[in-house]
């Protein structure tokens, strides 16, 4: 998967900025346009230290910029951590100086100057040599700690998290949100770039909005009354979020007062909760086929017929089974409709069921929900009376404000 990929790549990253061993960053540019291009590409912090004419005429700046990056530690260190530039602010470097000069503390500051941008050109630091009072070795050290914070992320890093993050917004689009939460999180080092960043938290910032949403949608329902609808509502944020992400834990615990308050509900809350997990193991068999892991499908659907044998969705698993080439476990089955392999008793039980359950959604404004509850009703008891209610009501509601 992308999240493994990306998280063992990470963890690369991580290292080699720490240790500072990386190949790239070992060339010292002359000017903007080489270092920032060279970071575009490596994905690194850019180091520049600003100098004036002729360095050698003035001795103080000329140690201050051999201690920086001219000395054998700096060689092994600093460069390799970083894109690193030498400018000559008197050929053209004083613009952009000028620019991360606004963006330092104010003071006194003696040539050479330091400073740490992104690939982008935004400030991250700066000042002089003197500046870190920590002695000899603590500007060196202060620089290690800026070059672990930002990991390189070099081109092909980034077109596998911009996967990532496709897939994450597509997650969420299905209502997959811990999964979507997850991948969003193994991106977090991913600094660069900005507009990467950006939507990144977006992303996680419309998680929480939709988790704040199906949450008061859950509660207006309680608060009218839809006692059925809203415990329903409470099981599907704990479905979608999970019970230890947000709001998953809070559905919990109103979930559990609301049926401790109205036990009258219970049982058709069960049989609803049962068809919906049975609904979702389903769309996930049917996924694993479509990505040609048969041998995944195959425990999926076998989980399905086991454990929800009595919902809908178990009775579309076995002709599913049967057009892959997988016989399901215990007696033959056959792909006649369900209506007809039921007894006529049976087969009005399951249907009017079905149908009680599409009423539910229609009531609590989940519609796409419920007209996949007619359709499933319709096409698999289509010789019950049910099915005839379900075609009827499918005609009013395509007549109407489902249209």
């Amino acid at each position: 998967m992308w999240s493994d990929t990306m998280g063992r790549l990470l963890a690369i990253a991580a290292v080699a900025a720490a240790a500072c061993g990386a190949s790239a960053g070992t060339k010292l540019h002359d000017n903007h346009k080489s270092v920032f291009d060279a970071a575009k590409k490596s994905g690194r912090l850019v180091l520049i230290v600003y100098i004036q004419g002729d360095i050698n005429r003035h001795e103080g700046t000329r140690k201050s910029r051999d201690y920086m990056i001219k000395s054998p530690i700096s060689q092994r260190l600093l460069i390799r951590a970083f894109e690193t530039a030498e400018v000559d602010i008197s050929k053209g470097g004083s613009a952009q100086m000028g620019g991360f000069l606004a963006r330092m503390k104010p003071g006194k500051r003696p040539m050479p100057f330091w400073v740490v941008a992104t690939p982008e050109g935004d400030f991250v630091d700066g000042g002089d040599n003197t500046s870190i009072d920590k002695g000899p070795k603590g500007w060196r050290a202060y620089m290690m700690a800026l070059a672990r914070k930002y990991p390189p992320i070099d081109a092909k890093s980034r077109e596998k998290a911009d996967e990532m993050i496709e897939q994450a917004a597509a997650d969420i689009d299905a209502g997959k949100y811990v999964r979507a939460a997850k991948t969003l999180e193994k991106l977090t080092p991913v600094w660069f770039p900005k507009k990467f960043v950006e939507k990144r938290k977006d992303l996680a910032a419309s998680i929480e909005e939709k988790g704040i949403e199906a949450l008061a949608k859950a509660d207006e329902l309680s608060a009218d009354g839809n006692f059925l609808e809203a415990a329903l509502a409470y099981e599907c944020i704990k479905r979608q979020f999970s019970t230890k992400m947000p709001p998953g834990p809070e559905a919990v615990k109103k979930q559990r007062l609301l049926l401790r308050q109205h036990k009258d509900i219970q049982e058709q809350f069960d049989r609803a909760r049962m068809d919906e997990e049975a609904a979702e193991l389903l769309a996930e068999a049917r996924e694993l086929v479509k990505a040609d892991q048969k041998a995944k499908a195959k425990v999926a659907y076998r989980t399905l017929l086991g454990k929800y044998r009595e919902t809908p969705s178990a009775i579309l698993a076995k002709d599913e089974m049967v057009k892959l080439g997988v016989a399901p476990a215990g007696p033959k089955t056959t792909t006649k409709p369900a209506g007809a392999a039921d007894s006529a008793g049976g087969a009005e039980a399951k249907a009017a069921r079905v149908v009680k359950l599409a009423k539910t959604y229609k009531n609590s404004g989940a519609k796409a929900k419920a007209r996949e509850k007619i359709e499933l009703c319709i096409k698999l008891y289509p010789a019950t009376a049910s099915a005839g209610e379900a075609r009827k009501l499918l005609a009013d509601w395509s007549g109407g404000e489902e249209k």
